[in-house]
């Protein structure tokens, strides 16, 4: 999702996305005499020789391709199927990849994606044999077309469950929105600006109550009897170990901010419970990080409502997660032990959702709830009860694009799905629903009728379809039939943020909506699209439910 965004001319670490390897420790990435003369030969032979081995290859050449792919990529993650990308994008797909096999290419866009601490100081196969692994990829893998040639057409009907508009306030046109929060308690809507890196807040007349500058961008909030709890992602656009969280003192008109914790790569969220029971508040930090550097954690409550920071009592800190690519969480009873359990999707080359059983004890045990292959491209995870049995069902939303030169792939497998909690931690997929380039899901019952709806977004639409699916609302008319309907051009936005919410106190769930506007993974040939839809639009949409 949102954290792993960055700048597409910066350079930075591999983050969450296609493929990618990672070695366990760091390599030592000094070459020295023979062995870096030969390297850097094999290096010049593979490149300049590789398109006339891909123009002839033998069946044998792609046979041994597969055995290799499935032999070294394996090693890092799950072996790709050619048919997870189309054809045109396999060959940036293969250069990337091929650093961590001890090639070293990181020209143009491959210099903002390649942890170049992770790159081998030899190659572990020969020059042939990644011939090979190229020739298995280019020659069995589609073409766009033939990728997409079960995709369905969907009609475009436009919203009537809610009334957009473009709410007063004091935001920069061309702002990138890096988390939107509506809390119904005090009618307030959190917005942070991920540009200008500052929180707004206002109240439910659209008055602003809140205009502070913060060190990074704001990625989550809880709200909490004295103000909030605001999480920074550390930042945006790189992956420094900036994030932190503050505990804010505030009425909405002043703001006291208090750092609990400091030092994490790209934070993601912060939940408080007591997890273990002992009458004291405990911190849930995730942070998607930096390759090997993320991780999910719970630092334990102590006496007077602190938390032991593990920087200095290192054995106060739970660590569920102990690498990079946790997208969020969710805290639910899921074993029914009267002990709220903690869910955690994470992305990178371990495309998992993960539950940690809370014994309630302070002792945790984790289970694999789902898998999938490395660049599935999970975003965003809820719950929902859509068969009213009483049990917590799933909504996983995959969509990442955010790491291939653009025009980025569409891909059919990318969308929403519905599945089913079957008991005994298993779930099953009972509804697929596709969305190019999905982002989030909010499930609710937006028309009251008694059954779960959905509201989508989607940050890498088709462009060619008009306008570009950004925002899809998808009414439940039973037995998981969704009927699709969308904004018009007038509310359009590249959106990155929602939530949901009941601000006006009208008795019905609103949605506000927050655009990521940026170039990233937009061509030139569709950033004339681009450009005439999001001209002069407000960042923010407010879709007001129609009920009432």
């Amino acid at each position: 999702m949102f954290a792993r965004f960055r700048s597409p001319t910066a350079p930075a670490s591999s983050a969450s996305g296609l493929w990618p390897c990672s070695i366990k420790g760091r390599v030592v990435r000094a070459m020295l005499g023979t062995a870096a003369l030969v390297f850097a030969l094999a290096a010049a032979l593979y490149f300049g020789l590789r398109e006339s081995w891909n123009q002839q290859p033998t069946q044998e050449d792609i046979r041994s391709g597969k055995l290799l792919a499935k032999t070294h990529c394996s090693k890092c993650h799950s072996t790709p199927d050619p048919h997870h990308l189309p054809v045109d994008h396999w060959p940036e797909a293969l250069d990337w990849m091929g650093n961590y096999l001890g090639f070293r290419n990181v020209d143009g866009g491959l210099g903002r994606l390649v942890d170049e601490s992770l790159i081998p100081p030899n190659p572990f196969i020969t020059v042939e044999q990644l011939a090979q692994i190229r020739s298995y990829y280019l020659l069995t893998s589609p073409s766009q077309a033939e990728l997409l040639k079960d995709y369905p057409v969907r009609p475009q009907a436009a919203v009537t469950q809610f009334t957009p508009y473009h709410p007063q306030f004091k935001l920069p046109s061309d702002e990138l929105i890096s988390m939107i929060h509506i809390d119904e308690q005090r009618g307030h809507y959190y917005i942070g600006l991920g540009q200008e890196t500052r929180l707004h807040v206002y109240d439910r007349h659209q008055n602003q109550r809140l205009d502070v500058k913060v060190a990074s961008q704001p990625i989550h909030v809880e709200t909490t009897a004295s103000g909030c709890r605001l999480s920074l992602i550390g930042d945006l656009w790189e992956q420094r170990k900036k994030g932190q969280i503050l505990d804010v003192e505030t009425d909405g008109w002043h703001f006291k901010p208090q750092t609990l914790v400091a030092g994490f790569y790209r934070l993601v969220e912060s939940h408080v419970r007591d997890f273990n029971q002992d009458g004291w508040n405990d911190l849930l930090i995730v942070a998607f990080g930096e390759g090997e550097l993320g991780r999910v954690s719970v630092l334990w409550g102590q006496t007077g409502g602190g938390y032991r920071v593990p920087l200095t009592k290192r054995y106060d800190e739970e660590i569920l997660v102990d690498y990079g690519g946790a997208l969020g969480a969710q805290l639910h009873d899921l074993d029914d032990n009267g002990h709220e359990d903690i869910l955690i999707l994470t992305a990178q080359r371990y495309q998992e959702l993960l539950v940690f059983l809370n014994q309630g004890n302070g002792q945790f045990e984790r289970h694999v709830l789902l898998q999938n292959f490395a660049g599935f491209g999970f975003n965003q995870f809820s719950l929902a009860d859509f068969n009213h049995d009483g049990q917590a069902d799933l909504v996983l939303v995959n969509g990442n694009n955010m790491e291939l030169e653009p025009p980025v792939p569409l891909r059919p497998y990318h969308g929403v799905r519905i599945l089913l909690n079957r008991g005994d931690l298993r779930f099953e997929e009972v509804c697929f629903i596709p969305l190019h380039g999905a982002m989030k899901a909010i499930p609710e019952d937006f028309d009251q009728d008694g059954d779960v709806d959905l509201a989508t977004i989607a940050y890498f639409p088709d462009w060619a379809v008009s306008p570009p699916e950004t925002f899809v609302y998808l009414e439940n008319r039973g037995d998981f039939d969704f009927a699709p309907s969308v904004l018009d051009d007038r509310f359009w936005g590249r959106w990155l943020t929602m939530d949901s919410g009941d601000v006006d106190r009208d008795g019905d769930q609103d949605i506000m909506l927050g655009a990521g506007n940026s170039l990233l993974g937009i061509s030139q040939r569709e950033l004339d699209t681009y450009e005439k839809l999001k001209k002069d639009k407000p960042p923010v949409v407010i879709l007001k439910n129609s009920l009432r």
